[in-house]
């Protein structure tokens, strides 16, 4: 019989990411961020953020990952409505953060941070 005297429980995080946040919204791109979870809320080591996106127009969904805890979605479509949320991964995927609803505007156009905050 073997004793584990080191053993360390992995499992998935306990809270989802928070203060996701839009940071620069383009036609064609939108920068998020959002904030780190806590050691302790991670149950484990951190593997990765897994981000959501979900394009109402085309009723399709794909995701991106990252490492960093922000992003830069640069796949777009000009004036098109996405849901997007994040999720913290260590051995499993955690709960998601409460969907970030955004439409890219027209061509051409950039949306500052300042209007963000106005809408």
């Amino acid at each position: 019989m073997q004793i584990c005297l080191y053993c360390i429980t992995h499992t998935a995080p306990s809270v989802a990411p928070s203060n996701l946040t839009v940071q620069q919204v383009f036609s064609r791109s939108i920068g998020l961020s959002w904030s780190s979870l806590e050691q302790e809320e991670l149950n484990g080591e951190l593997s990765h953020y897994r981000i959501e996106i979900f394009e109402q127009e085309s009723n399709s969904s794909t995701h991106t990952t990252s490492t960093a805890s922000d992003v830069t979605l640069d796949f777009l479509h000009p004036f098109y409505t996405y849901r997007i949320r994040v999720s913290a991964v260590t051995v499993l995927p955690g709960p998601y953060t409460a969907d970030l609803l955004i439409t890219t505007p027209e061509d051409g156009t950039i949306v500052s941070k300042m209007q963000l905050l106005k809408l």
